[in-house]
């Protein structure tokens, strides 16, 4: 068994995660930032995310992205250097969710479909409003 702490976070990424890295024994690995809270309750929690998982997910991470997150807590501790002691709150992720991907591998429309028409496609925003103003027909 394990020890540690699990936890579940939510929240966003201040940056681009790093490269995806390979260990010595060539287990591959990401590490990225999440922002939790809000203000001036806002945390900075460290996640590393290993194996398969690293992989399928690096591709899919960028800066601005919400991010739901579940794994290990752990606390870094370590002398900056002024000699002051630094923390730093860690999550080893076994599970790493996209938040805000709806929409994002859809297929682009073909110029000119319904979808371009009704935001602004062909038409411009005058002659739609005129549209607006015709007489219902029953």
């Amino acid at each position: 068994m394990t020890s540690g702490i699990e936890c579940a976070l939510t929240g966003f990424l201040p940056r681009d995660p790093d490269e995806l890295r390979s260990s010595k024994t060539g287990l591959p690995w990401l590490s990225f930032s999440v922002g939790v809270g809000e203000g001036d309750g806002k945390q900075w929690v460290g996640v590393v995310v290993f194996g398969e998982l690293a992989e399928a997910i690096a591709p899919r991470l960028y800066k601005g992205g919400k991010v739901y997150i579940e794994g290990r807590l752990s606390l870094d501790k370590w002398r900056g250097k002024d000699g002051q002691q630094q923390h730093r709150l860690k999550v080893a992720a076994f599970r790493v969710e996209m938040l805000n991907q709806i929409g994002r591998n859809r297929p682009r429309k073909a110029k000119g479909s319904v979808a371009d028409t009704v935001h602004g496609g062909d038409k411009s925003n005058a002659t739609m409003r005129s549209d607006l103003n015709d007489e219902v027909p029953f």
